[in-house]
Parts: C-alpha cells; structure tokens; sequence
C-alpha cells in the first residue's frame, strides 16, 4: 500500500497556483522571444537571398550589375544590408580605402577578422546571428568565382579565377536593444503581476485556512454533543454546505437519541407490567387471596417468559443498530395480540373490580 505524505492544505494552495503563475509567465516571455527572433531571422534571410539573388545577376552580366542594384535596392527594409568580399584567405577586399567613415573601417574590419577565427562555424548559405565588439549582426555568405575587378567578382575563363566570399551582413544592434528594454518591461510588468497574483492567492488561501478551521472546530464539537450555537456564515459556499449537512447530521442523530430514550422508557414500562402481574399472583398466592393456584402459577410463568421475550428483543434491536444484512420481517394479528395483552392482566383488573 502506497503511503502518501501528509501535506497542509494551505500550503499547497499557495505553492501550486503559484508555481503555476510564475512557469506561466516564463514561458509566454520565453516564446514571445522565440518568435520575434525567428520572424526578425526569417525576415532578414529572405531579404538577404533577394540580394545574392542581384548578386548572381550581377555575376552572370558583369556589366548590367551597377543599373540592377540601383533600380532594386534594400530601401523598403527596414534593417539594411550590407555586404564585403574577402579573398579565400579572409583578407578584406571590399570595400577598401578610400574609407567613406572610420566606422566602416572599424565595423568591416572587425567582421572580416570575425569570420577569418570562425570560417568552420559559419557556413556558405546559412544565416547565424553573431555579437561582434558589442553589436549584434546577421550574416550570410555565399563563395563566387571569378576575378575582382575593384567592386565585384565577375565570372572569366582563364585558369586564373580564385574563390571570393561574399558576407552579407545586417546590423540589427538598434532593434536588439529594443527588444532586451521590451524584454526588461516585460519581465518587471510579469514580476509586479505575478507579485499581485501571489499576495491574492496567500489572502484567499487565508481565508480558506480560516474558514476550515472554524468548520473543524464545529465539526468536532458535533462529535462532541456540546452545546451548538449557530455557526458563522463562511466565506465559501462549499464550506456552507459542509455545514449545513453537520447541523442536520446532528440533528438527525438528536432524534436517534431522542428516539432511544423513548424506547427505554416503553421498555421499561413493558417490563413493569408483567412484573406487576408477578410480583400481584405471587402475593395473592402468599396470602392464599388466590385459590386457584395453578391457573396463578401459570400466568406467572407466562408473564416471566413475556418478559424474558421482551429482553430478547430489546437485544435484537441492540444489534440490528450494528447490523447490515436483510431483516426478516413476519406479519401478525393485531386481535391476538390485544387478547394475550388483556388476558394477562385480567386477574389484576378482576381484584381492582375492572371489566376489561
């Protein structure tokens, strides 16, 4: 047999809703996250194939490449993209000196450096977020061979083609920034209501602490047979019911015992009855009132076994309140049991001068 340990019940209706809130609200943060980054991810990834889609035209027609991506920029985006070339040693090709800004300079630089430690991780055609000296980029690449003319690779039939890489790249530092404020917003708005959540619980899980004590407190006092004053309208409807169905249980059990008193006291006056007959033909034999003797002792002994069937039966009673089997009922006649009644104490109303 299994063995459960007690708990309180109080503490699980704190610990449970609670558990509850909080695993709730992390995970509806950890999915909020999840989705806007894939959509950020997928989003990017799409515009970033449109432009190596340009790219491959430009490839192909070397000398439409400029018209292309003029007419057909990323400006509707609202992350721009922008790409280098490095050679298939990682040196940076493009762009080059002139810099338009030291940061080009600096941020071209620092990603060519980043890709060079990390060729093996970052693969041809698969976009990977990655932090670099505290922005945060995606990046694409995609190897083109052919020969660099000074802005891109164009394809050429000689032997002396070599492998360019070509990294698209986006900085999406602005809305990651965005998102980890949105994300502190969140967590303190999750943090304050859940907070609420739990100070609510604790209050009603007090105030069905309190309403349980003071039904258990009624309850044992049922149990008890004290003296039962009309108990406090509780918080809860289920408790009300518990009480209700206390009080009538106890009223139900006043009537049992009001019950058994009653039936003492008919029993005891079942019993008086014959041993008044008794005690009446054994002083009448005594006296030598009664002549007939035998008919005297006769009615004694009847009314001895009357009174030894009437103990029977207050036993059988007894143990009918402790039995659950079926119960044999007999039907009788109610005229013989009115004469056997009245037979047995006709002598008694004879002396007194009774006619029954």
């Amino acid at each position: 047999m299994k063995v459960y340990k007690d708990k309180k019940l109080k503490v699980s209706l704190f610990l449970l809703p609670t558990c509850v809130i909080l695993v709730t609200l992390c995970v509806i943060l950890s999915i909020f996250n999840i989705v806007i980054h894939k959509y950020i991810s997928a989003v990017t990834s799409k515009e970033m194939d449109n432009e190596l889609k340009e790219f491959d035209i430009a490839y192909s027609s070397y000398n439409k490449k400029y018209e292309y991506l003029d007419e057909n920029g990323n400006e509707e985006f609202i992350i721009p993209i922008n790409y280098i070339i490095i050679d298939d040693e990682y040196n940076l090709v493009f762009p080059n000196e002139p810099w338009e800004s030291i940061r080009e300079k600096n941020r071209t630089k620092a990603i060519s450096n980043f890709l060079k430690d990390n060729s093996i991780v970052y693969k041809e055609g698969i976009i990977n977020k990655v932090k670099i000296e505290g922005n945060t980029y995606y990046i694409k690449s995609k190897i083109y061979k052919g020969k660099y003319d000074g802005v891109f690779v164009s394809k050429d039939s000689e032997e002396k083609d070599f492998n360019y890489i070509v990294l698209l790249y986006a900085n999406i530092t602005p809305i990651q920034k965005f998102l980890d404020l949105l994300n502190k917003i969140l967590i303190l708005l999750m943090g304050l209501s859940g907070f609420m959540s739990i100070l609510i619980i604790f209050h009603m899980a007090k105030k069905i602490d309190t309403s349980f004590h003071k039904l258990k407190s009624y309850i044992i006092k049922v149990g008890e047979r004290g003296n039962l004053s009309e108990l406090d309208n509780l918080v809860y409807t289920e408790f009300n019911d518990v009480a209700k169905t206390v009080q009538e249980m106890s009223k139900m059990i006043s009537q049992v015992e009001e019950s058994q008193k009653q039936f003492f006291q008919n029993a005891s006056h079942e019993l008086r009855t014959p041993l008044m007959s008794i005690q009446g033909y054994a002083e009448g034999i005594k006296s030598d009132v009664i002549k007939n003797k035998k008919r005297a002792a006769e009615i004694i002994i009847k009314e001895s076994e009357k009174m030894s069937s009437l103990v029977n039966e207050i036993l059988f009673l007894s143990k009918l309140e402790v039995y659950e089997g079926n119960v044999n009922k007999e039907l009788i006649d109610i005229k013989e049991l009115i004469y056997d009644c009245s037979w047995n104490i006709k002598s008694i109303a004879d002396n007194r001068k009774y006619r029954i």
